[in-house]
C-alpha cells in the first residue's frame, strides 16, 4: 500500500527541532528564498539568553547574531525578503534573507 507523502509545512513554523544544543529556538520559518528551499530557525545562544540568533539552513546560509542585548528572538511575520522578529528586550528587530543582514526596522 503506497502512502501519500505530506508535504513539509510552508511559513512560521512553531514545531520542529534543530540538532544540536548551541542554540535554543523559538520556531522556524520554512519557504523559499531566491528559488532555494530555505529553513530559518529564530532563537538565543544556549549559553547566552540574551543573545539572540537567526539560523540560515540553504545554500549559502549561515549564523547571524541579532543587535547586542536583544534577548532570544522569535518569527512573527514574512513580507517579501524579510522577517520581523520579536525580540526577548520587547523591541522588534528585521532580518532581510536576500541580503542576510539585521536592517533599521
Amino acid at each position: 500500500m503506497v502512502r501519500p507523502t505530506q508535504a513539509p509545512p510552508i511559513g512560521i513554523v512553531q514545531e520542529g527541532q534543530y540538532p544540536g544544543n548551541t542554540y535554543r529556538f523559538s520556531n522556524q520559518w520554512v519557504g523559499t528564498i531566491g528559488g532555494r528551499a530555505t529553513r530559518v530557525y529564530a532563537g538565543s545562544l544556549a549559553n547566552d539568553s540574551r543573545q539572540g540568533v537567526v539560523l540560515v539552513d540553504s545554500s549559502g546560509g549561515g549564523r547571524y547574531l541579532a543587535p547586542p542585548g536583544t534577548g532570544g528572538l522569535k518569527i512573527i511575520d514574512k513580507r517579501g525578503d524579510q522577517l520581523t522578529l520579536a525580540a526577548g528586550s520587547g523591541s522588534t528587530v528585521v532580518f532581510d534573507l536576500a541580503a542576510r543582514v539585521f536592517v533599521p526596522n
